[in-house]
């Protein structure tokens, strides 16, 4: 199971940290403010609707601007850097409308509570916002849930990222990586094969990240988030 790994103190690092150019990155602060979305559709809906859901909605948007004129869209703040006519070619896409009130069901407490949220234009404001009542609540189970990137929950918000970038040709892996059971994650917690699969998805999400994003567009959003985030219900 450690095959290929190197010892650093009481860490074991994975190969693919070996790679030229692969840094760690902070989850909690660099990952939480891309990936809450999804986070939210697994607190929803059932895995297979939230797993399908993003996938179908990511690809969807990447098939109908081209991969090469954005970065991955599972991260949120790639939204911001995408321009009108952009926009408006979602927004006329089939395969996206079908898509954009499923997100409305799951994501618009985020509409509400969040300015400058990437996903505006694509999802419906449906009402104002209740700073003092469920919004909030659940936008703090979006976050809170993933504040302990080895969770189960944060595993599959995880898992279902690195699923859309498989699914989009945006990472391949190597035939010589041997590739654990992703679905023991899903199916089978807990299981020897689901914290093999685990450590796979955390590695490989992470070892791309810094080209998964544009870097300023990234860290304006971070901010952003943050900073409304702490406002609407600062710590305890």
């Amino acid at each position: 199971m450690l095959s290929g790994y190197t010892r650093k103190g009481k860490r074991f690092i994975p190969p693919i940290f070996r790679l030229p150019g692969v840094v760690e990155t902070n989850f909690r602060e660099e990952k939480i403010p891309e990936l809450f979305w999804v986070s939210s559709l697994f607190l929803q809906a059932s895995d297979h609707q939230a797993i399908e859901t993003v996938i179908q909605f990511v690809k969807a948007c990447e098939d109908r601007l081209g991969k090469d004129s954005t970065k991955p869209l599972v991260f949120m703040s790639n939204f911001h850097s995408l321009s009108q006519e952009q926009i408006a070619d979602l927004m006329a896409d089939p395969r996206c409308q079908e898509l954009f009130p499923i997100l409305g069901q799951f994501l618009g407490h985020h509409t509400r509570l969040l300015e400058n949220y990437p996903l505006r234009p694509l999802i419906p404001l449906v009402s104002n916002a209740n700073k003092d009542g469920s919004d909030v609540e659940q936008l703090k189970s979006d976050v809170g849930e993933l504040l302990d990137r080895r969770s189960h929950h944060a595993t599959k918000v995880q898992a279902a990222a690195l699923g859309s970038l498989m699914a989009t040709g945006r990472m391949h892996i190597s035939r010589h990586i041997p590739v654990p059971d992703l679905n023991a994650i899903f199916v089978s917690p807990g299981s020897e094969e689901a914290e093999k699969a685990a450590g796979f998805v955390r590695s490989s999400l992470n070892a791309g990240s810094g080209c998964y994003v544009e870097g300023d567009v990234s860290a304006s959003w971070r901010k952003s988030f943050w900073s409304q985030t702490y406002g609407l219900s600062p710590c305890e």
